[in-house]
């Protein structure tokens, strides 16, 4: 479908050389698709700014929630397996950094609509893993949540400058740690 095609063109681009960065005249040369055809599945930049939000939204949380399906099946912690899948994302799609927090940085002052999807995907992820958190009975979920989203974060906005292994391999040591900690 030519909406995927344009969506999956706009979001490699916007990933790799910025939204500003990326006019609506590359999208189309890359998509290989007539102005009129990405115009007609979006009535502006920032419409597909957010449809790639969403796109890449939802890839991210299908890999999430497959590790804490699969760990819950095994009889594993379910958050543990959140924070693995996350250093994995890291390792392949999510190798420069946190496309949301990109958004947020080129259009905070002049888009409310991206600045509330982005807080809206931040509080989803800490929210998810106050909920794994609570259920595998850790004391303090809602600090711990936070606690594990500084890591995350912190590993997410690594990636792209320090070797991601290495990092992927810390993020995962610090969480369970921390998750250790806080459970004994």
């Amino acid at each position: 479908m030519k909406r995927d095609h344009v969506l999956a063109t706009a979001e490699r681009l916007f990933y790799e050389e910025g939204f500003f960065g990326t006019g609506v005249d590359r999208v189309i040369a890359e998509a290989g698709v007539a102005r009129m055809t990405l115009y007609k599945h979006f009535k502006s930049k920032d419409n597909l700014v957010l449809a790639v939000l969403d796109r890449r939204a939802d890839a991210y949380w299908a890999q999430l929630e497959q590790a804490v399906s699969q760990a819950r099946e095994n009889g594993h912690s379910a958050c543990r397996a959140l924070v693995a899948a996350h250093g994995d994302w890291l390792l392949g799609e999510g190798r420069h950094g946190c496309l949301f927090l990109k958004a947020l940085g080129e259009y905070a002052a002049q888009e409310p609509a991206v600045t509330q999807r982005v807080v809206a995907e931040k509080k989803r992820l800490c929210d998810r893993m106050e909920v794994l958190l609570t259920e595998e009975g850790h004391a303090h979920a809602p600090a711990l949540a936070v606690q594990l989203m500084l890591l995350l974060e912190g590993a997410t906005a690594l990636v792209p400058v320090m070797e991601a292994k290495g990092v992927v391999t810390q993020l995962r040591a610090a969480a369970s740690q921390l998750l250790e900690v806080r459970s004994g």
